[in-house]
């Protein structure tokens, strides 16, 4: 049984790029692709991913609260947050990852690629 992936993000060059990368692995399908929170959240309850990986900083709906939206209709999909901005800007306004989805601490991860972030990998407890 293969693997099902939603990839969300609002750079189409980021999200084809991902799904190129996981479509070389046999036992992963990504399912779709969106662009914004709105249309990632509608596309869950329509394919019902095993897995999404949603940007952490876009317009229209940012992933914090779209993943919000998609632990409530879709509970069984985990959520990986992902970010590659180092600009303060995009950040600004935006709740902590780690504080804002802590109640589904086993189900969300949040992992910071930026050159700053220590290791790269943060993990919501």
């Amino acid at each position: 049984m293969k693997l099902r992936i939603l990839i969300v993000d609002d750079h189409r060059l980021i999200r084809e790029g991902l799904a190129w990368l996981l479509r070389t692995d046999k036992d992963i399908e990504v399912v779709g692709e969106a662009d914004n929170g709105y249309t990632a959240v509608e596309q869950c309850k329509q394919l019902h991913p095993d897995i999404v990986l949603m940007d952490l900083y876009m317009p229209t709906l940012d992933g914090i609260s779209a993943t919000r939206l998609i632990k409530e209709t879709v509970p069984d999909t985990c959520v990986i947050l992902l970010t590659v901005s180092q600009n303060e800007e995009d950040q600004q306004g935006h709740e902590r990852p780690d504080q804002a989805l802590g109640q589904w601490g086993c189900a969300v991860g949040f992992f910071d690629f930026r050159q700053d972030a220590g290791d790269g990998a943060e993990n919501i407890d």
